[in-house]
């Protein structure tokens, strides 16, 4: 299954956040599930496609032309 996750790419969140963004790619990736994310290195959106990697999930960024 393919599975859209856009959420902040804000750093410095609060743990709570960090821990529950890892949590979602580590479940996406070990259900064989691939990551459709909002493309970026930063905040929790890295967070979620950095554990669905490591998980196994095969991962896709979208990146909107403005940025």
């Amino acid at each position: 299954m393919k599975i859209a996750v856009y959420c902040s790419s804000r750093t410095g969140l609060p743990d709570e956040y960090t821990a529950v963004a890892e949590a979602v790619g580590r479940w996406i990736g070990s259900g064989g599930h691939s990551l459709i994310y909002g493309g970026v290195n930063a905040g929790l959106m890295h967070t979620v496609a950095q554990a669905a990697h490591d998980a196994g999930a095969r991962i896709t960024g979208i990146v909107p032309h403005c940025f």
